[in-house]
């Protein structure tokens, strides 16, 4: 449902790959959450969730090994010295898909 809704690719296609999987371990990582917490999932949530100071305090947080793998794996392939950039660019995206749909 939301990867039809992004926006067209225009080259960079290994971040877009990045991306999507990204967003994937955050919403495995928030559908863990509702069912072991309770708590409430939406769209807001999770892209809140994939700022990098949040995927950053989440590996030194207390979550499943595999979520942490992933989070590290992600940031691991972001390039030394542009990290913010990089990863600004692949959740812009996502964003979009905020502001479009009014999320």
């Amino acid at each position: 449902m939301i990867t039809g809704q992004l926006p067209p690719i225009n080259g960079g296609y290994i971040w877009n790959g990045r991306g999507l999987s990204l967003l994937l371990t955050m919403i495995e990582y928030l559908v863990y959450m509702r069912e072991s917490k309770n708590i409430e999932i939406n769209y807001g949530k999770i892209v809140r969730l994939m700022e990098l100071k949040n995927i950053r305090k989440l590996l030194i947080s207390n979550i499943p090994a595999n979520y942490q793998e992933q989070l590290r794996n992600y940031l691991n392939k972001l390039p030394n010295g542009n990290e913010e950039s990089a990863h600004e660019f692949i959740v812009s995206r996502f964003i979009k898909i905020n502001e479009i749909n009014g999320l």
